[in-house]
């Protein structure tokens, strides 16, 4: 039997870039929006207060936006996201869990 996949969005923002701001929410919206998806755990890191995930990272722009599945790094994103991003983002997520 094959467990169903983790996936964690961690989100590099700042509350002084508008970019990042307009991310937030666009992702939250579309994460309450689908039904039916695996659970997406989200971690927002505040760039101006933590540096340390920054560097851990490779942070230097933002908004970047780091998808893991099962605690890998799968996918990296810099710049700003849209709704339809995130939905065609999550939904290539889970097209590809299913083949």
């Amino acid at each position: 039997m094959q467990e169903k996949p983790c996936f964690k969005f961690m989100l590099f923002y700042s509350n002084y870039n508008p970019q990042s701001l307009r991310v937030k929410i666009a992702m939250q919206e579309i994460i309450a929006k689908l039904q039916n998806i695996p659970p997406i755990k989200i971690s927002e890191i505040n760039f101006d207060y933590d540096k340390m995930m920054c560097k851990k990272y490779n942070i230097f722009g933002l908004p970047t936006l780091l998808i893991f599945r099962n605690n890998r790094l799968q996918k990296k994103y810099f710049g700003e996201l849209d709704r339809n991003d995130f939905e065609t983002i999550i939904l290539d997520l889970v097209g590809d869990d299913s083949r």
